[in-house]
């Protein structure tokens, strides 16, 4: 759509009826999902800083199980993968279901600027900018999907996070190949820092060791059309830093062996240009 304005309908139920970042804070009849009543706001018993953080739910006992014999009880509920593991391994595979939890929460700030962003974010140039928004959830309240969209890519993850993770990418004859990286985020945005790149992202390959050192750095922005996403790539730790134009949308992922493509990063990332997104309620 051209040029959206915030709309002021349903804005003053922000932390009331729905909580700050606009889910609806009570629970469901049935009471599987229980109400927001402010998240996880301190660190589970056991935490120790700099170390994988404990299960804070690790007392939970199992709700019910979901096997290959209840496939079409449950089918509306269950993806297309889920539903053929279960149909390929009916002795081996099966779901555990626990109960829900609501823990997601965030600083006050980022409350209060969301509350704010409510009413000042705009977007431009067809959904492709997003203007007068900082530091939290642009639209609390989204009207359309590209707000939706929007949402997503701002949404609160803290000012900067640093994690390990394995890619693993398995064939039908049951072999794979694994890549551990090493995934830095950082967000000036969220830091209330609107004179530098909105989003910053570097991820470094760890293993298999001829491939160790490669990296890929990419630089978001609110407004691809006055400054568009940059990235840049290094093969190998002595290869030299390089501009990649080229990794954005449907570009295959090396990583990934091709399965997955550069917009898939987080999800989604990337400009909003190539797709029509419709908000479903």
């Amino acid at each position: 759509p051209p040029d959206v304005a915030p709309s002021d309908v349903g804005v003053p139920r922000l932390g009331e009826e729905l909580t700050p970042f606009g889910a609806v804070r009570a629970g469901n009849r049935t009471r599987a999902i229980p109400p927001w009543t402010g998240g996880l706001t301190t660190a589970p018993r056991g935490y120790v800083p700099g170390r994988p953080p404990p299960d804070p739910y690790i007392e939970d006992v199992r709700w019910f199980t979901v096997g290959a014999a209840d496939v079409e009880r449950y089918k509306v509920r269950l993806t297309a993968g889920q539903q053929a593991l279960l149909a390929k391994f009916p002795e081996s595979f099966e779901l555990a279901l626990f109960p829900c939890h609501r823990s997601a929460a965030a600083p006050q700030r980022i409350y209060d600027a969301t509350l704010a962003n409510a009413d000042r974010a705009t977007l431009g140039d067809n959904g492709l900018a997003l203007r007068d928004a900082s530091v939290g959830v642009p639209f609390p309240i989204p009207a359309n999907g590209v707000q939706a969209m929007w949402n997503h890519k701002l949404r609160w993850r803290g000012g900067s996070v640093a994690r390990t993770s394995l890619t693993v990418v398995q064939s039908g004859d049951g072999s794979r190949s694994m890549t551990k990286l090493m995934e830095e985020f950082a967000s000036p945005y969220a830091d209330g820092d609107m004179t530098a790149p909105p989003l910053l992202y570097r991820r470094t390959i760890l293993e298999p060791r001829e491939q160790a050192g490669s990296s890929l750095i990419l630089q978001g922005t609110l407004d691809p059309i006055a400054a568009r996403t940059h990235a840049w790539a290094r093969e190998g730790e002595r290869g030299r830093v390089v501009r990649a134009p080229d990794f954005a949308y449907d570009t295959p992922d090396p990583v990934t062996g091709g399965i997955c493509t550069a917009d898939m990063l987080d999800m989604f990332s990337g400009a909003l240009d190539r797709f029509d997104y419709t908000l479903v309620t």
